[in-house]
């Protein structure tokens, strides 16, 4: 039956117009991690800061710690404060008919 006239019949379609829409996304991240440290010594040889059970700030020996003429003052004022004992302050700023009434 192919090939009689009528039968079969042949359909043309023509695109006129098209649109295409792209569309694209993108995430980047980075991080990076720094570690940096410094390791001072006082003479000639090396301490090894990399032995097994010795930590970062422990030393062999205690540390020595000193105060200023003004921050032992003020310890003696703490101590007085705590004892229960007035504590007198001269101060040069302080006028003298004042710092009777403190």
């Amino acid at each position: 039956m192919l090939g009689e006239p009528g039968i079969c019949e042949e359909y043309v379609m023509k695109v006129t117009a098209s649109d295409v829409l792209l569309s694209s996304e993108r995430t980047f991240m980075k991080t990076v991690d720094v570690k940096e440290s410094l390791r001072a010594w006082i003479g000639d040889r090396r301490p090894n800061f990399e032995s097994t059970g010795r930590t970062l700030g422990s030393a062999s020996s205690p540390a020595v710690v000193s105060l200023s003429a003004d921050a032992v003052k003020k310890q003696k004022l703490a101590d007085q404060a705590q004892a229960g004992t007035p504590a007198v302050i001269k101060s040069p700023i302080i006028p003298s008919f004042q710092r009777d009434r403190l």
